[in-house]
């Protein structure tokens, strides 16, 4: 069962609900076993799957009914009993209608599309007469004899002929789906008085609209699409037009219907041809094709290899010259440690610290007679700046300037401060020279820019508008080509741009449909929106993240449109919004575009 069956009937089986009140009046030994067996029935019950199924439920019903006319009358609550066993039975057979005539509607499409895209190219119709030989001579030999003024049109006349067969049948499974579209619409438009039935209140009066509705059901199916006006004469037995009508339906309708269609695709050869003759030209014209391909390459192979050798030489010059001369600079600049800088070098700034250590620790031995371990702190603090011992020399010899200046040690002190000036100048510089470097990165990274730009075009020429596909169909002649299977996503994805305009085009009435319903809305138009609508389901489901609001917001919007009691401006609304809400996050505005262009 679709996802869209399973959603459209998933509140209707749960109206079908057992009686729930007592009866006033008391029951006999033989209605509480009936009722018991009732019950006990209905629980065990489940929607049929299948015709064989509905049919086994039938009869176990019309046997209970039986045994029942035999015994007492049946009281309200075992007449309910029954009513709710019937409607469980019409629900599984409401949906098993509403699948039938969803799948051969999508199957009529999927041919009508897949026999559009031979017609749409002279190659492939080309193509498809290469297939068809046998028939197409065949077509040609009975139709040659009054086309001999048309000598000179020869080479053309088998495409034409073959195009022309293509639109037939184009034309013949267009015609199909929008017959089976119109009854999936008229059958969507019953969806509410099958649900007004289930929740009859009155056992009589749901009985009759059961009954009322299994006339319109069975009316709908046999006459495809052509509604009759069911009525019910005042002397039926509402029960046993019921159960008639579920019996005519389960061995006649459905079956009939069935037959009727396949043999209408038979007969007039509507679908496909079959793998081995999609494959044939293929398989015969393809390995000599090859074999001579490899003999011209062999013979040729001193200039192919010349090519080979200058293509190898151009890739290898783009290689080294746009991407890894650009790398190797920005390596190059980000391994600065050990190279000279661009102001001054690395080895000057520490010879100068250097020597302004052996100063300090000359000057400190002299005058302040320190220890060996003294000496190994006063280094460690010189290294980190930190001259506080030969400050606090000279401010002592600032007192008595002239006097330290001829025989003590201010001229020293003097020498050491301007010492530690240099020091922190090659600092102070150095740090603009990693400052330097560090734009020297950027300026790297600007060399690659020409290696970055030519990979975006190469990857726009390779998700050009080639890979945007209206539907995913498989090619004419290439059944299940690896390019569908690679790229299905984005055709499902694509195929949903233009369902905004697909809506406006369905047709206000269109051929052979009915006066509109309730929401304003033909069975036709309606019946070809719930077919478009089962591709946005599909793709929803498939390719959007689970539980994500993604997800859930779009398969809320498909179940808008998918609802039979919106109306042509509710769904256009629906239609608008979903462009607005999930055009560019899924794309579609940007196939649109490739479309238009």
């Amino acid at each position: 069962m679709s996802s869209f069956i399973s959603h459209f009937q998933h509140d209707l089986a749960c109206k079908v609900l057992p009686p729930s009140s007592v009866p006033s009046t008391p029951t006999t030994q033989a209605q509480s076993t009936s009722k018991h067996s009732l019950r006990t029935y209905f629980l065990g019950l489940e929607s049929p799957q299948s015709l064989v199924d509905a049919q086994r439920c039938l009869d176990e019903l019309q046997k209970l009914q039986g045994s029942q006319l035999t015994e007492t009358p049946a009281d309200e609550e075992e007449a309910m009993l029954r009513r709710a066993i019937v409607g469980k039975l019409l629900v599984g057979l409401y949906v098993q209608a509403l699948e039938v005539f969803l799948r051969e509607a999508s199957d009529a499409d999927t041919e009508y599309d897949w026999w559009n895209d031979v017609t749409r190219s002279q190659w492939n119709v080309a193509f498809h007469l290469l297939q068809n030989a046998k028939s197409t001579l065949d077509a040609l030999a009975t139709s040659i004899a009054d086309l001999g003024r048309m000598l000179t049109a020869l080479v053309t006349f088998p495409i034409e002929l073959t195009r022309g067969e293509c639109s037939y049948k184009q034309k013949e499974l267009e015609k199909i789906r929008n017959e089976r579209a119109e009854v999936l619409g008229k059958l969507a438009d019953l969806r509410h008085d099958l649900l007004l039935a289930l929740q009859e209140p009155s056992n009589s009066e749901g009985t009759v609209k059961l009954a009322y509705f299994t006339e319109q059901l069975n009316a709908i199916v046999t006459n495809g699409g052509l509604t009759t006006s069911p009525t019910l004469s005042p002397r039926d037995q509402p029960h046993e037009v019921l159960l008639g009508n579920l019996h005519s339906f389960i061995n006649t309708t459905l079956p009939t219907h069935y037959s009727l269609h396949t043999s209408r695709l038979d007969t007039h050869d509507l679908l496909r041809p079959s793998r081995l003759t999609l494959l044939w030209p293929r398989i015969v014209f393809l390995p000599p094709l090859l074999l001579y391909a490899a003999s011209s390459a062999y013979s040729s192979r001193a200039s192919l290899d010349h090519v080979a050798r200058e293509a190898w030489n151009t890739v290898k010059s783009f290689w080294e010259g746009w991407l890894l001369g650009p790398l190797k600079d920005v390596i190059k600049t980000v391994r600065t440690s050990g190279e000279d800088g661009v102001i001054v070098t690395q080895a000057s700034v520490k010879a100068d610290l250097e020597s302004l250590e052996r100063m300090c620790v000359e000057l400190a031995r002299d005058k302040l007679n320190y220890t060996p371990e003294q000496m190994s702190a006063l280094t460690e603090r010189i290294r980190v700046g930190d001259l506080t011992a030969v400050m606090q020399l000279y401010e002592a010899d600032i007192k008595n300037p002239l006097k330290s200046a001829v025989g003590g040690t201010l001229l020293r002190t003097l020498f050491v401060q301007v010492q530690k000036a240099k020091v922190d100048i090659n600092q102070a510089l150095s740090g603009i020279d990693k400052l330097l470097k560090s734009q020297e990165l950027t300026f790297a990274f600007f060399g690659m820019e020409g290696w970055k730009r030519t990979r975006v075009v190469w990857w726009s020429e390779a998700k050009g508008p080639g890979m945007v596909v209206n539907k995913p169909r498989t090619h004419a002649g290439n059944p299940g080509s690896s390019r569908r299977r690679s790229h299905e996503a984005e055709h499902d994805s694509t195929l949903n741009t233009n369902n905004n305009a697909e809506l406006n085009r369905l047709p206000h009435v269109g051929p052979g449909s009915v006066a509109g319903t309730s929401t304003g809305i033909p069975p036709l138009t309606s019946g070809l929106l719930l077919l478009e609508v089962t591709h946005l389901r599909r793709f929803g489901e498939k390719w959007l993240p689970v539980n994500s609001r993604l997800r859930e917001g779009f398969l809320e919007d498909v179940a808008d449109l998918e609802n039979t009691t919106f109306g042509r401006g509710e769904k256009l609304r629906v239609v608008d919004r979903m462009w607005k809400s999930w055009g560019g996050i899924l794309g579609w505005e940007t196939a649109a575009m490739v479309f238009d262009a």
